[in-house]
């Protein structure tokens, strides 16, 4: 799956690490019905996270705990690495959001976390895993953010900002 127009900016961006590894699996789905999508269960096995055995558990925090990795940062420890909350106190706070910061939320029956692409009025555009059962933008009410992080020591890039856009297209209501 393509990157929706509306974000194919991002492609071109100079972009912090973590955004430029995320969007690699922009598209990437979780199993339909009984199915696992293999990328997703090996996660997990690689962090040692041998109870998760199936990708209809929410993963949100388990694809941002692969970026981390593959971007060269350590994420939460294999017992907190599910929970999306975890990434509440991982690296350094950061206000305000900007691109590429870590991002923190409130939904029904738990959290979601996901990267910043931008922002309008309302909302935060999120990407994310386990966003309707894939690796997606969504936009996520300002008023659900619970936190906003920075990886420890990693200088701000010439290219963090604030990102402002339009506020076309659906707002979610729960991302899992």
């Amino acid at each position: 799956m393509s990157i929706p127009i509306e974000y194919a900016w991002l492609l071109d961006e100079p972009a912090p690490k973590m955004l430029v590894t995320a969007l690699k699996y922009y598209g990437l789905k979780e199993g339909a019905g009984s199915e696992d999508n293999p990328t997703i269960m090996k996660w997990a096995h690689d962090f040692g996270i041998d109870w998760y055995t199936h990708d209809s558990i929410a993963w949100c925090s388990l694809y941002l705990g692969e970026v981390a990795h593959e971007s060269g940062y350590t994420p939460p420890n294999k017992n907190e690495l599910l929970a999306a909350l975890s990434w509440s106190t991982w690296g350094n706070p950061h206000a305000p959001a900007q691109l590429g910061c870590v991002m923190v939320f409130n939904r029904p029956g738990g959290h979601h976390v996901g990267l910043y692409v931008g922002e309008d009025d309302t909302a935060y555009h999120i990407l994310g895993g386990n966003t309707g059962d894939a690796v997606a933008i969504a936009r996520l009410a300002k008023n659900r953010l619970i936190a906003t992080r920075w990886p420890v020591g990693e200088p701000l890039p010439d290219s963090i900002r604030v990102i402002k856009l339009s506020s076309s297209g659906v707002l979610s209501q729960n991302e899992a």
